[in-house]
């Protein structure tokens, strides 16, 4: 019996174990997703630095409210951090938050109070007396707040009325509300909206007769009036005839990101998203279905989980982020939302780029990883000489030219980045890369894999890493690959050993070096545990443990990912007999297939003199022809390898692989 029940209980702290470490991963999954989804902006692009953490009391106040309005529950964990983050940036001055400017005092002490209040917090007699003290000392001698005008800054006495009342009974600053309402009554300078604003706050009659409404009808039809905290001002006069308008305008103003904005183009701000909520909610119009699900993904992209929440981030879409975003979302298994919008901004972006002639090569690449993303079986080449076949020439032509400029500059390294992008451009067009200029690629790689392996250092793995890569591309094996694979291994093996001091971006580089430098010997690994080390809780990978989540740093991480996860290898050392001549003996030993995700290789490893004088490898299937990645060799070289890229399912068909044009053997399917 002691024996059952031992075994149970390792059973279910088995069973525990796994599912706390798949619910870590759904929820890191979730939390990256949800951020890439609120990153999307109106052209359909998306921005960089998203997941920048920049917490901020009004982006709090205001998601905390709108999670009220549509009846979003926030977890107990949660509201305490943010209730615990909040008391903490409270100044000794009483005012909350860093910034002492007059003005600012008084609406992030508003802020910070609504929040608490929000989240159920009891203000104890010491607090409360502190923050009337604060007000009470930023009083001015006429018993309003203002720093310059009391008519052009009127929201700073509605700040602390709504924050005294919060806290206790706002007749405590009955002079207060008393001049206030005098200044609403009497000013001849306050805005014509804000003043209304105000009468209806202290239920003074308010009347839009028929010119008011004309005019503000007009100019949100207009747009002149179309900022959403105006509208959400009209929202509170309960005027029939201005409502419908409001509405039809507001939801004009919803964003792809699932927020809205009138004054920001393409993406949400936390502060019109809430006017809008309120404003909606108030017209009695309810967010249901795919609309409240893109609302609360937007707020939940901004939950920080130590507590609060983040200021939405706004900047333009880049064809860079939004090639790394489409890769994220697709490796972990998620649906490309409005993926018509996308690719109308790439095609916007490839027009634009095929008109340029000094076109950056990153932006290029980008573009059409992306919208390879979008339709794997898309013909890039097609795309784009369907679209301007003339422009496509010149393009070419451009692309040829700026190719040869920068491989014939002094400091190859330098350009080194531009050559790599400018090589895997035409490759993903199938454009043919000419011999000159291949030769120019493989002798400034070559030189540069040479210095960065002799200067031996960690900052040589960046340009170590795409030297091997560039002729990779070229169908060439660099001659130091076996120093290659001892530096990767030597480097990775220093920063497993580091663990949680380690820097993901230099295991980057070492781990996947080995996807284009090929030797025999297998791929060294990090462990998905050392991976997850540099997971943030709020979604997005960090470089190190000092660092924020970064776009390019996830990107990154499912390259790793997808690389360890979609690895296997199958091995034969057999010695096949191949023919030559008519003659038998000529042997190729030592068969591997290494199967990644996007295509397979077979390695064939070399065991005969007379491979030395051959010139030409390739495999086939009798209709098509995959040319070797094979070194460059004045002499003749022994017990070498042989790689060929295949196509995914190829290498379940009967493939032959020839060499000199003239021997063959076939490729054993032992796999």
């Amino acid at each position: 019996m002691k024996r059952i029940l031992s075994l149970f209980f390792v059973f279910l702290i088995i069973f525990f174990t796994v599912s706390c470490d798949n619910l870590t991963r759904i929820t890191w999954e979730e939390n990256t997703k949800k951020k890439i989804y609120a990153s999307q902006n109106n052209d359909g692009g998306f921005k960089e630095h998203f997941l920048i953490q920049d917490r901020d009391l009004s982006s709090t106040y205001y998601f905390l409210e709108i999670c009220d309005m549509i009846n979003i529950p926030l977890n107990k964990d949660f509201k305490e951090k943010t209730i615990q983050w909040i008391l903490s940036i409270k100044t000794k001055a009483g005012y909350f938050g860093s910034e002492s400017q007059y003005s600012r005092q008084i609406q992030n002490t508003f802020f910070a109070i609504l929040s608490l209040k929000r989240l159920g917090f009891e203000f104890d007699e010491n607090l409360k007396q502190e923050i009337k003290n604060l007000f009470v000392r930023l009083k001015k001698p006429d018993n309003l707040y203002y720093e310059h005008s009391a008519e052009k800054e009127p929201f700073l006495n509605y700040f602390v009325l709504e924050s005294v009342k919060a806290i206790e009974n706002e007749e405590k600053f009955l002079d207060v509300k008393t001049q206030f309402k005098k200044l609403c009554l009497t000013s001849t300078s306050m805005n014509t909206l804000t003043k209304l604003f105000f009468l209806r706050y202290f239920d003074e009659p308010v009347k839009i007769d028929e010119n008011i409404r004309q005019q503000l009808t007009s100019e949100m039809e207009q747009g002149k009036s179309s900022f959403i905290e105006k509208l959400w001002f009209l929202s509170f006069f309960e005027d029939d005839r201005l409502n419908s308008v409001i509405k039809t305008t507001l939801l004009k103003y919803k964003n792809l990101d699932g927020g809205f904005s009138a004054v920001v183009e393409d993406s949400s701000t936390d502060r019109e998203t809430y006017y809008a909520v309120s404003a909606l909610r108030r017209l009695n119009y309810k967010i249901t279905g795919p609309e409240k699900n893109e609302l609360v993904n937007f707020i939940f992209a901004h939950m920080n989980p130590a507590g609060g929440f983040n200021k939405p981030f706004i900047s333009p879409s880049t064809p860079q982020a939004t090639y790394k975003c489409l890769y994220i979302l697709t490796e972990l298994g998620y649906e490309v939302k409005n993926a018509n919008i996308v690719e109308q901004y790439l095609n916007r972006t490839l027009k634009a780029l095929l008109g340029s002639p000094d076109y950056h090569p990153l932006v290029m690449l980008n573009t059409l990883k992306a919208l390879q993303i979008l339709d794997k079986d898309r013909n890039l080449k097609s795309t784009l000489k369907d679209s301007n076949q003339h422009l496509y020439e010149d393009f070419l032509q451009n692309t040829y030219k700026n190719l040869e400029e920068k491989l014939n500059r002094d400091n190859f390294e330098q350009e080194l980045y531009d050559v790599s992008n400018y090589v895997e451009i035409l490759i993903m067009l199938g454009e043919e890369i000419p011999e000159t200029l291949k030769q120019k690629i493989y002798i400034n790689a070559e030189k540069v894999i040479g210095d960065s392996l002799k200067a031996n250092s960690i900052v040589s793995i960046v340009p170590l890493y795409y030297s091997v890569k560039l002729i990779d591309n070229i169908n060439i094996i660099s001659s130091y690959n076996e120093q290659v694979d001892s530096f990767a291994k030597k480097l990775i093996n220093q920063e497993l050993n580091k663990a949680e001091k380690g820097d993901l971006l230099i295991t980057y580089y070492a781990m996947m070096i080995q996807k284009y430098n090929h030797v025999l010997e297998e791929p060294l690994f990090c462990s998905y545990d050392y991976l997850n080390l540099f997971k943030s809780d709020e979604g997005g990978v960090r470089q190190n443990f000092e660092s924020p989540p970064s776009l390019s740093l996830t990107e990154k991480y499912m390259q790793m990912y997808s690389f360890i996860k979609n690895y296997s290898v199958r091995t034969s050392s057999r010695a096949i007999e191949a023919s030559y001549n008519g003659k038998k003996g000529l042997s190729v030993s030592g068969y591997k297939l290494r199967r990644l995700k996007d295509f397979d290789l077979i390695l064939l490893k070399l065991y005969n003199n007379e491979h030395g004088h051959w010139n030409e490898y390739y495999i086939t299937d009798g209709k098509n022809k995959i040319l070797a990645k094979a070194k460059v060799s004045q002499t003749p070289e022994y017990n070498d390898i042989l790689v060929f890229e295949i196509p995914k399912g190829k290498v379940n068909e009967r493939l032959y692989f020839y060499f000199s044009g003239k021997g063959r053997t076939e490729i054993p399917r032992f796999w």
